[in-house]
């Protein structure tokens, strides 16, 4: 139960709170109900963010099954961060290997050997971290996803 209650007092402090609202608002009415709720609220100090990932000694990998119509494959590597002159050489690059019906991964996977529905890929995208280069496949219904990694591996290093 200690730890119940350090947790609660930690992390569900007003300063530790996003609060996202959507619709119809008052904006001025909205600011003086949070002032009213949360201003004369306990406050904690700020939850230390850890931002960088531990050292990749190895492949990491895992599965999750749920029934879909559409599984999805992704792919994350290790990338180095971009300076911002570099940025556009990147997503040049990305672009050749993902964007559009004539892209390497496209015409690879969805076209001539079959094996996806649509495929994708970005530079931090949603779901990374900075330092990630990530590519995406919707999968046809069917085929076991392991049949995905040599030719996605093998395409993008092309």
């Amino acid at each position: 139960m200690e730890d119940l209650q350090k947790f609660f007092k930690t992390y569900y402090a007003p300063n530790n709170l996003t609060l996202v609202l959507a619709g119809d608002l008052v904006p001025e009415r909205v600011f003086e109900l949070a002032r009213r709720y949360f201003e004369r609220s306990r406050q904690e100090p700020p939850v230390e963010v850890r931002t960088q990932e531990p050292e990749q000694l190895g492949e990491r990998q895992f599965v999750i099954r749920r029934k879909a119509q559409t599984p999805l494959l992704q792919y994350a590597y290790k990338a180095p961060l971009v300076p911002m002159h570099v940025g556009p050489a990147v997503n040049l690059l990305l672009s050749i290997l993902v964007d559009g019906d004539s892209s390497r991964l496209h015409r690879a996977l969805v076209e001539e050997k079959q094996l996806a529905i649509e495929v994708g890929g970005a530079l931090a995208g949603r779901f990374w971290t900075p330092d990630c280069c990530g590519f995406s496949s919707h999968c046809p219904r069917g085929p076991r996803l392991p049949r995905f990694r040599l030719p996605l591996t093998r395409s993008s290093r092309a």
